[in-house]
């Protein structure tokens, strides 16, 4: 098992990310009341293909890349959102965690230096910790920095059943999540005429450790 990097130079023609729960319903039968009971955590969905137009030898052999390195279901894509690649918010430089944060922590505690007034805002993607064992988050309810700290609301909870120890590292640029392929099947043609390389296409879910 190995982390394949996504290629900084890798063109998209579509790039979309989502949510996969795994939620029961489970309805009354005498007032019909429902009431969903999780069964795991949610999964970050990312969704790739090359543009439609075609791709040059040089661009088809980054994604051939791609996706031989991952041998099917075998190792991890880390992948970031190259829309929002960095956040809305103002908030930069070098982050951690302020303190211990439990499993299932919605409100996080981040320390940060010099950065009294700047903010983060809902939308903000963070990576809490690194590599397979970390987390990829998504700000819901903003903040702005006092002296030393700046809490915001995050989704999905914290996952691992330890939490995550105060001074971990909390990562903005290019958050990253770690992702698996959907289906191990890949394929992708050239165009007659055009000398170019189509069909592109990906889903993954995302995985840890």
């Amino acid at each position: 098992m190995a982390i394949i990097a996504m290629s900084t130079s890798l063109r998209c023609g579509m790039y979309a990310f989502g949510q996969r729960r795994f939620d029961v319903a489970e309805m009354s039968d005498s007032t019909g009341a429902t009431q969903a009971r999780l069964l795991g955590p949610p999964r970050w969905t990312l969704s790739m293909a090359a543009p439609n137009i075609g791709l040059s030898e040089a661009d088809a052999a980054v994604w051939e890349t791609m996706i031989l390195s991952l041998r099917g279901g075998v190792n991890f894509l880390s992948a970031w959102d190259i829309v929002k690649n960095a956040p809305r918010g103002t908030c930069r430089g070098t982050m951690t965690l302020s303190g211990a944060h439990a499993q299932g922590a919605t409100t996080v505690l981040i320390a940060v230096t010099g950065q009294s007034g700047l903010t983060l805002v809902p939308g903000d993607w963070l990576q809490i910790g690194s590599g397979t064992t970390g987390q990829l988050v998504k700000v819901m309810a903003g903040g702005t920095a006092g002296a030393a700290t700046i809490s915001v609301v995050v989704e999905p909870p914290i996952r691992p059943a330890a939490g995550y120890a105060g001074g971990t590292a909390v990562t903005w640029d290019k958050a990253l999540g770690h992702y698996k392929l959907v289906s191990p099947a890949a394929q992708w043609n050239w165009v007659p005429g055009l000398n170019t390389v189509a069909g592109f296409a990906i889903d993954l879910v995302e995985q840890w450790t």
